[in-house]
């Protein structure tokens, strides 16, 4: 049986306006690798962030998905090891390709800032879009952002409009804020 995880790393990346929600329990399987993780979790908590790496990476290499979210994600900030966006982006894919929702949102972040990689709309509506196929508020907001600013795919504030909506009835308070910002920009 999998349990949620509150010690996550993503809850920083609120702070720093990085993600449009609120942090997202990771789930944690029965093998070592999620035990690792844990303690890489546990150190995160403590703002250990090199031990933070050191166990997060060993469950990443086990084939974690969560860990390697989690590498990601430290590498990202550059937070226990120098920012680097090209190995936040490697660890990131490996986790993305396992249908991890988290990574495929950060990926879709990367290329849209260009952050590690070209600057890519195309992919950034790829991996927003298999996030926010998991139910994913924040990468349906994502989706939002680019049909409203027509990145990556053709302007289309109706189109907007309905991810907004799907962000909105799963929780998301920030989609309010787009789908009011939305509804003001439609009425010029």
């Amino acid at each position: 049986m999998k349990k949620p995880l509150t010690g996550n790393l993503l809850g920083p990346l609120l702070g720093m306006g990085l993600l449009a929600c609120m942090p997202v329990a990771l789930t944690a399987g029965t093998d070592s690798g999620s035990a690792d993780r844990a303690k890489g979790e546990q150190a995160y908590a403590a703002k250990d962030y090199a031990q933070a790496m050191r166990w997060c990476r060993k469950a990443a290499d086990q084939g974690d998905a969560a860990a390697q979210t989690e590498v990601g994600t430290l590498y990202e900030l550059g937070q226990g090891v120098t920012r680097d966006y090209k190995n936040a982006l490697k660890w990131y894919l490996k986790a993305a390709v396992q249908d991890n929702s988290d990574a495929q949102y950060h990926l879709a972040q990367l290329y849209e800032a260009g952050n590690g990689v070209k600057r890519d709309y195309h992919q950034a509506v790829k991996w927003f879009r298999k996030a926010a196929a998991q139910g994913k508020s924040y990468a349906e907001i994502g989706m939002g952002q680019l049909y409203e600013d027509g990145k990556g795919v053709t302007q289309d504030y109706q189109e907007a409009m309905k991810w907004y909506q799907k962000a909105e009835a799963h929780g998301d308070q920030a989609a309010k804020k787009s789908i009011e910002k939305l509804k003001h920009k439609m009425a010029k």
